[in-house]
């Protein structure tokens, strides 16, 4: 039989370790839950902190960009900027700017911010955005221009012109293009539409690009063109033909100054790689009729061999000519058969037909065959060359004797591009060689015959002593003016100056009649064309000619010699109790001097070698050599612009010393090239501030470096 005690104890056991269980179990469960509630309010304070740190650091970015609108440049000082905000704060730590555009005038802003709450054991928030910004000087609170541009031709050479044309409309002030050479243009007239004219300069792809805009200093969009431009011809040499003078006017100096001048072309044409064709002929005189004048023998045939034509100019060492039938310039000179000779050899078949055909031609002018009219007869032949497409240079050289207002004016005639009028060089256009003078008012310094007057030597200067006549048909000559004009001048003009009165025992206002003419040759011969004076009752200053006034004649230098000049007085009517007194005479004479170095620079065909300077003519065939052979000229001395600046040879700066056309003119210099200057951006009204959000991303990160 169990016993009941026993198992009333192990009840009660059960039962206080299920009590002890129960409790624990309790204890366990209450824990819990009181962990978790408060670790719950510990999660909820974090997420409130970083809401509150990015609303700050977003603060900041507004204000970087309030900042960057208020200033274009603005950067945070090193460190970053505090920016308060209500009682707490923010920090800009950064502000990175990209490149602006030049013509939308907008750039890229990257903006960093970063913000911490609370101050103490807070959370970190940062941000990142990108901003474009609009250039404060640059206004957006207007509708932009628009502009038109159209470039012609859209396919050029190189060195040719292209124009350009412009509009635009929406109160346009202001148009700029571009590229180089252009330029800004501010007058308002200009504004609204334009034509400017470039040219081409090295083979490419040209773009112009241009830009309006309006009085409220907003842009319009670019307006383009593309033009295409290619290589310009390659330079070439004229077939050329020297057509030289050894008549006697030639003396030994001066065919050694010819022959050098030739070799030098020959030399020049040498150095071309095409191996260029040049010819050498000569005219001489001789007095039988009829004779060949002038040939291009044989050796002198167009070709490239140098050695050849350079030992034929060689053998021109003496004048070749006869007096005879036409007597008066040691034979007879054709110059018109000079040139046929040498177009004839360039209608040859050695002629190349890609190139140009030039004629040279040296000559001091004088020519006297065929009889019938040697002028004539030349001027024909150079226009059947010219006719023919022949370029003729002339070079008026005559080392002893003076050339004739008609022999410069021929050779002016001949040369290609050159139309002679009276009293100059040539014309056409304005003869910028020609410098007016005159020798003033000179008394004379001899009494010459005819010689009936009383006391002639008392008419040498004013004072108080006369020459006087009173027999009508009485002449009175004066010679030694002493005028000291050049031997190469053109007279214009010849005036003379009568100072005296008639003494007279007739009631007033009687007078006495003088004539005067002029004398050329020492009183041989008179002019027809005679001038009169009256002498009154009281001393006065008659004169009669003028500037241009050649008292029917026309005139050289020489025959303004001491030896060849007299003015002659004729008392026409004054006699009986009238007599003619004569206090002082004079004479002035004016005229023109032919300046060789202007002639020579003048860019025309026709040039002078001067009478001081004859070993110029081979910087004369120089000259001519780099115009007709340019390539085998230096940059600077081939007629070509280059550089495409528009500028050739002498008028580009860079071809000058120092490359400013005040320095010397450096002929030999092969670069022709100067880099044009940027052309400047347009210049702009400052305006109110503009900024735009073009984009924005926000990156969120607890890292406190940002």
């Amino acid at each position: 039989m169990k016993n009941p005690a026993r198992r009333n104890g192990e009840k009660g056991f059960i039962a206080l370790t299920s009590t002890v269980i129960l409790s624990a179990a309790l204890m366990l469960l209450m824990y819990s839950t009181s962990a978790s509630g408060f670790y719950a309010r510990f999660d909820a304070m974090a997420g409130e902190f970083k809401r509150i740190s990015l609303g700050l650091s977003e603060s900041c970015v507004n204000a970087a960009l309030l900042r960057v609108a208020q200033n274009y440049q603005y950067v945070p000082a090193s460190g970053g900027d505090v920016v308060p905000v209500g009682s707490e704060t923010c920090i800009i730590r950064s502000v990175e700017h990209a490149a602006e555009d030049p013509l939308t005038r907008k750039k890229q802003v990257t903006i960093y911010t970063a913000a911490k709450y609370p101050a103490v054991g807070g959370s970190w928030s940062t941000s990142r955005i990108t901003a474009t910004a609009q250039n404060p000087i640059e206004s957006v609170t207007q509708p932009a221009p628009v502009c038109l541009l159209q470039a012609t031709p859209t396919t050029v050479q190189a060195g040719d012109p292209i124009t350009v044309q412009w509009s635009a409309s929406g109160n346009s002030i202001e148009f700029a293009l571009m590229p180089a050479p252009a330029q800004a243009i501010a007058n308002p007239a200009d504004a609204q539409s334009g034509t400017r004219t470039f040219i081409a300069q090295s083979a490419g792809t040209v773009e112009f690009i241009g830009r309006a805009k309006s009085n409220a200093g907003v842009f319009s969009a670019p307006c383009t063109q593309t033009i295409e431009v290619t290589p310009a011809p390659a330079l070439a040499c004229a077939d050329t033909v020297m057509m030289l003078d050894r008549t006697p006017a030639m003396q030994s100096t001066d065919l050694a100054h010819e022959r050098s001048a030739a070799r030098g072309l020959i030399d020049l044409y040498d150095l071309a790689d095409s191996d260029p064709q040049i010819g050498v002929g000569s005219f001489v005189s001789y007095g039988i009729s009829p004779a060949t004048y002038a040939n291009v023998s044989d050796a002198g045939w167009l070709s490239a061999s140098y050695g050849a034509l350079k030992s034929l100019v060689d053998s021109i060492t003496a004048p070749i000519g006869a007096g005879g039938t036409c007597a008066g310039l040691s034979g007879c000179i054709d110059i018109s058969e000079a040139i046929a000779g040498a177009h004839e050899e360039l209608e040859s078949v050695r002629h190349n037909a890609a190139n140009q055909k030039v004629l040279l031609l040296v000559s001091n002018g004088k020519t006297n065959h065929p009889a019938s009219d040697a002028t004539d007869a030349a001027l024909a032949a150079a226009e059947l060359a010219k006719a023919d497409g022949v370029e003729v240079y002339t070079v008026l050289y005559d080392g002893e004797n003076a050339q004739t207002q008609d022999e410069r004016t021929l050779m002016a005639q001949l040369a290609s591009g050159s139309v002679p009028v009276p009293g100059y060089a040539e014309a056409g256009s304005e003869d910028n060689s020609a410098t007016n003078a005159n020798s003033g008012f000179l008394p004379p310094s001899a009494a010459h015959a005819p010689n009936t007057w009383t006391n002639a030597t008392h008419a040498f200067s004013a004072d108080s002593t006369y020459a006087s006549d009173a027999t009508s048909g009485h002449q009175q000559g004066y010679g030694n003016f002493n005028f000291a004009v050049p031997s190469d001048a053109i007279l214009k003009g010849i005036e003379a100056s009568i100072t005296g009165f008639s003494a007279s025992t007739e009631p007033e206002g009687e007078s006495c009649e003088i004539e005067t003419s002029l004398s050329w040759n020492g009183g041989g011969s008179w002019t027809s064309a005679t001038k009169s004076v009256s002498l009154g009752d009281v001393e006065v200053v008659s004169v009669v000619g003028s500037a241009s006034d050649t008292w029917g004649r026309a005139w050289t230098s020489e025959e303004l010699s001491d030896g060849n000049f007299v003015l002659r007085l004729e008392n026409t009517d004054c006699a009986g109790t009238k007599s003619a007194s004569v206090n002082a005479v004079a004479v002035k004479v004016y005229y023109t001097v032919i300046d060789a170095e202007l002639e020579n620079d003048d860019g025309d065909n026709f040039f002078i070698v001067p009478p001081t300077s004859l070993a110029s003519i081979a910087d004369i065939f120089n000259t001519i050599g780099h115009a007709i052979c340019p390539a085998a000229a230096p940059a600077c001395a081939n007629g070509a612009d280059d550089d495409g600046d528009s500028f050739v040879d002498i008028d580009d700066p860079s071809c000058h010393v120092g490359e400013t056309l005040s320095g010397a003119y450096s002929p030999t210099d092969s670069d022709e090239w100067t880099p044009p200057a940027p052309p400047p951006l347009p210049g702009a009204v400052i305006s109110a501030a503009a900024i735009s959000i073009g984009s924005w991303d926000q990156v969120i990160s607890p890292n406190p470096q940002y």
